[in-house]
């Protein structure tokens, strides 16, 4: 394999060199799937989608409208929210709206199990209420 004056790369450094690249590819694409994963059944709200749900809920929190407050509503296709959302809440109070007495009794999992009975099989887990998804929320299909 080597002339006089000529190095060769052995058989066994070219494997190495493969095995090598391998294992960082099979690497590369399961820290990607990792981290492209984490976040998935959790859906977050634009500011201007939030700043909407705040503007309605001034007025139900105005008026005591507890029913109103608490009624999810669709922002866009199969994505529901209601005033009792963290970031809605959250704002009404930073601008010193009293909620306390409006606590809802429906939870997002209620709302999909809800939903999961009035759809059957046309029922869509994907569903997004309060920013979580129905198939993490434990109902799906």
């Amino acid at each position: 394999m080597s002339k006089k004056g000529q190095e060769g790369t052995s058989t066994g450094t070219i494997i190495g060199v493969l095995i090598g690249f391998l294992l960082l590819v099979v690497m590369g694409y399961f820290i990607y799937n990792f981290f492209g994963t984490l976040d998935k059944g959790r859906e977050t709200f634009t500011p201007n989608q939030i700043d909407i749900k705040v503007q309605a809920c001034k007025a139900f929190v105005s008026v005591g409208a507890k029913e109103s407050f608490c009624n999810f509503q669709e922002l866009e296709k199969n994505t529901y929210l209601n005033c009792d959302h963290d970031k809605v809440k959250e704002a009404l109070i930073n601008e010193d709206y009293d909620i306390s007495g409006l606590n809802c009794e429906k939870t997002p999992e209620q709302y999909c199990r809800d939903t999961k009975t009035n759809k059957g099989d046309n029922f869509n887990d994907q569903i997004t209420v309060n920013g979580e998804k129905c198939v993490k929320l434990g109902v799906s299909k």
